[in-house]
């Protein structure tokens, strides 16, 4: 029985690869004595056969590999995967995509993607090599950086021992996936050729998230900012009303007294009498606010007559801010209803009247503040621009491509022969 690559299926793009054993038509032909058949036999009870596709074998072996695969996907969406209807569902999973993993190389064979000149594998084999080259020195590296007394050959030694363990004593296995994520990228393209997305359904679809978005986010700030936190500023489509931007001067403080300030500020009192406690611990968050404040004072003063004096506040934070050499600066966008600032911070934004004026200083657990109020926040829809227009036109074409990848696949299912044993 000799082992060959299978090529990748479309879920698992990630890159990982799983490998299964397959008869080929020379072996069977050949393998007819009776120590060929025990042998073949021992192999199977080892490893048995799940299904066929076409006469193609899904061994039991490469159910596990693939149901673990998801398992672990699963769990890291935190599923729970110990209940039997879960699990059940992984495995139905596991076997349908090796199903289609075998029905996309049957298909890729009959069209002859699986085709290449002499040319085209000379640059494989040397992407190969040159990926085998980068994932030794790789572990070499990690070997020496491990050990500062080993010597370089060692380390070698120990990166080629690593590599073998895994299969990757050479870069032939390397090629083989290679190779398998071509034919598996030209039977894409094959079926996607045709695929399309208009400026209007881009227009549409825009219109639809809008809507979904306003429903959602309009009256309901923490939501939108809970959506943004986990998935970046592109997370809505809508704006809510009434947010504010504002530059700052962040001060540093006595980073004694900011501990305990973050040690209060985030602990939660255990007493009995919880009302009671709670009260105590606002009153010692306010007093230690009140020294942080006071030990910097003499440089608000110096700010707030500096800007009184017409002085930019870009200037000034060139000159004060703890955070004037971040080149990653972005200030603050603050809505009355924010949930992601201290009470006090929202408070003291609010609190300035007109744009182009700055806040009184406010303290936080990183030092102490002073707003200044920019500009409001258009809010309703996001404006429909180009770079948005072209992202949801990937984004659309992506989606519509995968739908016709996966429809031609379920068409192709019905033109084999599909058996599931056991």
């Amino acid at each position: 029985m000799k082992k060959r690559m299978r090529m990748l299926a479309c879920v698992l793009a990630t890159g990982m690869i799983f490998t299964g054993t397959a008869v080929s038509a020379e072996s069977q032909e050949t393998e007819k004595t009776t120590e060929a058949t025990s042998e073949k036999s021992a192999e199977a009870e080892k490893d048995p056969v799940m299904a066929t596709v076409e006469g193609e074998e899904i061994y039991q072996s490469e159910l596990v590999a693939m149901t673990q695969y998801i398992l672990q996907q699963y769990q890291s969406s935190g599923y729970d995967t110990t209940d039997e209807t879960v699990q059940n569902h992984i495995v139905d999973t596991a076997m349908n995509m090796l199903v289609q993993l075998r029905i996309t190389e049957l298909k890729a064979q009959e069209l002859n993607l699986d085709e290449f000149t002499e040319e085209e594998l000379e640059e494989l084999k040397k992407q190969a090599q040159e990926q085998w080259d980068e994932s030794f020195e790789i572990y070499k590296s990690l070997y020496m950086a491990q050990d500062a007394s080993l010597e370089e050959k060692d380390a070698e030694e120990k990166a080629k021992e690593t590599m073998a363990q895994y299969g990757y004593a050479t870069s032939d296995l390397l090629f083989e996936q290679l190779k398998n994520d071509e034919v598996f990228r030209r039977l894409q393209e094959y079926c996607i050729a045709d695929v399309s997305v208009s400026e209007e359904e881009v227009k549409e679809t825009y219109e639809e998230y809008v809507a979904l978005d306003q429903e959602s986010f309009a009256d309901n700030v923490p939501l939108y900012e809970q959506a943004i936190a986990a998935y970046g500023s592109n997370a809505s489509y809508y704006i809510p009303e009434g947010y504010r931007y504002f530059n700052h001067i962040r001060l540093d403080a006595d980073e004694e007294k900011l501990g305990e300030l973050q040690e209060l500020m985030y602990s939660e009192a255990t007493a009995a009498d919880a009302t009671a406690a709670n009260a105590q611990q606002e009153k010692e968050i306010q007093q230690l606010k009140d020294e942080i404040l006071s030990d910097v004072q003499d440089t608000v003063d110096e700010i707030e007559t500096k800007f009184k004096e017409k002085e930019s506040f870009e200037d000034l934070m060139k000159e004060y801010s703890a955070d004037a050499s971040d080149t990653n600066y972005i200030g603050y966008s603050v809505h009355k209803d924010s949930i992601f600032w201290d009470k006090d911070f929202v408070d003291t934004a609010m609190a300035v009247e007109k744009i182009g004026e700055i806040s009184e200083p406010v303290v936080c657990a990183d030092g102490v503040y002073i707003l200044y109020y920019d500009s409001d926040i258009k809010g309703g829809p996001i404006e429909y621009t180009d770079t948005l227009k072209e992202n949801l036109h990937a984004e659309l074409l992506s989606q519509a491509q995968n739908e016709k990848f996966s429809s031609m696949i379920h068409e192709w299912a019905g033109e084999y022969d599909i058996q599931y044993i056991g």
